[in-house]
């Protein structure tokens, strides 16, 4: 395998990695909007909601995970490889600067932890 072929394996793992994280972010803003729904309504919930609730969050913390791990090793071939701007290796298509997926690892960290809170901030009211 050449390096261009390296580098889109590795884009094309990250663009899977962002099609499951856009499904799995829709399903957890409905789930989470269903657990709001009834904890107004019912006071209570469904446990098969609270199920579906929690798989999806350990669901869309795997897959951010996998995104980080993604996004580093695009870093790290392109340093290794000195492929910044080399559109002999990356098509000019899928030119992005370091600070750019540097920045989109932070965003990542920050949607992890925010999914972490919202996650614990539900299981307390689950235990009621």
């Amino acid at each position: 395998m050449n390096k261009r072929e390296h580098f889109k394996l590795i884009w094309d793992t990250y663009d899977f990695t962002m099609s499951k994280i856009v499904k799995l972010e829709e399903d957890y803003q409905y789930l989470f909007s269903q657990i709001n729904n009834k904890l107004e309504t019912q006071r209570k919930l469904p446990a098969p909601l609270k199920e579906a609730f929690l798989e999806n969050a350990r669901d869309l913390q795997l897959v951010y995970n996998k995104q980080l791990k993604t996004l580093q090793e695009i870093i790290s071939f392109c340093d290794e490889n000195h492929a910044w701007g080399n559109y002999d290796i990356i098509p000019e298509e899928f030119a992005v600067s370091k600070d750019s997926l540097k920045e989109l690892i932070n965003v990542t960290l920050h949607l992890e932890e925010v999914l972490k809170d919202s996650v614990e901030n539900v299981e307390s009211l689950l235990d009621f």
